[in-house]
């Protein structure tokens, strides 16, 4: 106190303090403050990648949607298959069975019947053609969103991982080739499989069979997924018996009912015809480097880090149930791309499920990252959601190249005025549903009736091969449509007689244009053979300059009537 009290010396008299000393800085930096600064910028740049990563998700969304509706109008078929769908579905409005005895004017698929009912019924609404079928396929597309978002959400209580999940999923309409929106029954398959997956983890038993009952009569190919699924609950011996019962007895039941509705031919197609598929080596080799890996690197990416970081409790009940559902579908998808007449659109059940699995991946090991306290994680974190980005980014399109242009409907519309114009019954060997479009009986579909040609010799082979290769030595048709030359076409199989180019000697090269497997309104050719009697009629609508390639030995060709 008396140091306080005491006076201050005046001004002059006081010391001069000491100069600070310099090492040729003017000052350093708060490290606290710097550091602070850091986690700021840090948790901005997260903030906003998340951000980035709901938008982007949504966006491709809308943009699947946008891009759908824009080609669901199309009047011609996105593939050859299609146009074989679409018949079986005007079949079916017209009040003609499915499943028949193979002719030579149809031969169905060998699939369920549930989504061909199902545009039958929707196109009693919309009209006959391809709407109808595309209108399901994007319904079924929205709805696997839904439940891609369900089934993270429910998981992991995060909405911005269900939202990529789904997101993801959407970006590979890009990847898969615009399948998502075709008139054929992926989409609805892949909905109700992941909506039975779903049931089966969160549902009553009973309401989970039901939906695998409904995904069986969409394609039979669940089957096996279906049993391993409902034998994963084997802590719970009741739950299990009851659902596995129920489900055996269901598909027994439908087995038989529409057997007993078919004549027994719903069998025949369903499971008999499969037997006729060829293993093919390079797909079942380059499964998992090239279908998964190649395009969906990033995702696989995320996915080991989390299982690295963050180790499944594998004795945990939720654990166990994703890795048999994970073992089911991507084996099952390897089995399918193994067999010949697989395409890009068997992969969409596995690409389905690998968006699940992203978003769970993705809410996991971003709630590991966050409960640490450290910069270094919280960089990783970044480094998470810029990965998420840059997947799904590196997915983008522009619709246009999945939407007809005004030069391809043209183009297609002029084929079928030639098509139109041609005399008598044409065969239209790979698009049924061009000969309907042009006024002309459809037939037998090559996709379809080549199951039977592939399959091992039967008395039912062997009268399908006779009764072709009479209609052809009998001229029951004028001409033959083609995808390509007739020689491609055989195989061995000798259903084509060996003189088929005698009995149709007129060969013209006309142009088409379709934008299969996402090519860009591309033309392609069509391989028109007819017999000499179309030589009698009027051939200006049929027969251009640009499109004559012979003429054969023709004696009424119109080069030798001159002579």
């Amino acid at each position: 106190m008396l140091l306080r009290n005491q006076p201050r010396p005046p001004l002059a008299h006081r010391p001069t303090p000491a100069a600070p000393c310099y090492t040729g800085l003017k000052s350093m930096p708060n490290s606290a403050s710097s550091a602070h600064s850091r986690q700021v910028i840090l948790a901005l740049t997260e903030k906003w990648l998340r951000r980035t990563l709901g938008i982007l998700s949504a966006g491709f969304i809308l943009l699947f949607l946008y891009t759908s509706l824009r080609r669901m109008e199309y009047p011609f078929s996105y593939d050859e298959v299609e146009g074989g769908v679409v018949t079986s579905v005007w079949r079916i409005a017209h009040g003609y069975p499915l499943y028949t005895k193979p002719t030579l004017d149809f031969v169905p698929y060998l699939y369920a019947p549930l989504y061909l009912y199902l545009a039958a019924g929707l196109s009693k609404l919309l009209g006959a053609g391809y709407a109808a079928l595309r209108l399901v396929s994007i319904l079924g597309t929205l709805g696997t969103f839904g439940v891609i978002y369900a089934i993270i959400h429910s998981e992991t209580r995060s909405r911005l991982a269900g939202l990529a999940g789904a997101g993801l999923y959407a970006a590979c309409y890009y990847p898969l080739q615009a399948w998502f929106d075709m008139g054929r029954v992926d989409s609805l398959f892949v909905f109700l499989l992941l909506l039975a997956i779903y049931c089966t983890r969160r549902a009553p038993i009973l309401v989970a069979v039901l939906v695998w009952l409904v995904a069986f009569q969409t394609k039979q190919t669940i089957l096996p997924i279906a049993v391993l699924l409902l034998c994963a609950d084997w802590k719970r011996p009741r739950r299990m018996l009851l659902g596995l019962t129920t489900f055996l007895v269901g598909i027994a039941a439908s087995i038989v009912v529409m057997n007993r509705l078919t004549a027994g031919w719903y069998s025949f197609y369903l499971f008999g015809t499969a037997k006729g598929l060829a293993w093919i080596l390079r797909p079942a080799i380059l499964y998992i480097p090239s279908d998964l890996l190649q395009p969906l690197g990033l995702v696989f990416l995320i996915l080991l880090a989390c299982l690295l970081c963050v180790p499944p409790v594998l004795r945990s009940k939720s654990t166990q149930f994703y890795l048999i559902v994970s073992f089911a579908i991507y084996a099952s998808i390897w089995y399918l791309r193994a067999h010949a007449g697989s395409s890009v659109n068997t992969l969409m059940p596995a690409y389905a499920w690998t968006a699940v699995l992203f978003g769970l991946a993705l809410a996991r090991l971003g709630s590991w990252l966050s409960t640490q306290n450290s910069m270094n994680l919280q960089i990783c974190r970044i480094l998470l959601f810029c990965a998420a980005v840059v997947q799904i980014l590196g997915f983008l399109y522009h619709p246009g190249r999945f939407v007809p242009s005004a030069s391809s409907r043209e183009g297609r519309q002029q084929f079928e005025r030639q098509l139109s114009a041609l005399p008598g019954d044409i065969y239209v060997i790979n698009h049924s549903y061009d000969a309907l479009l042009a006024g002309k009986t459809p037939h037998a579909v090559i996709d379809a009736f080549g199951i039977i040609l592939d399959s091992p010799p039967s008395p039912l082979r062997s009268e399908y091969i006779q009764a072709f290769r009479s209609a052809v030595e009998n001229h029951v048709y004028s001409g033959f449509v083609f995808d390509d030359t007739v020689d491609t076409y055989d195989n061995g199989a000798g259903w084509l007689p060996a003189d088929f180019t005698q009995q149709y000697p007129v060969r013209l090269l006309a142009t088409s244009f379709s934008i299969m497997a996402g090519t860009p309104n591309q033309p392609e050719e069509r391989w028109i053979y007819l017999s000499c009697s179309v030589l009698d009629h009027d051939t200006s609508g049929f027969i251009l300059p640009s499109s004559v390639v012979s003429y054969g030995d023709c004696p009424n060709a119109p080069s030798r009537k001159q002579r």
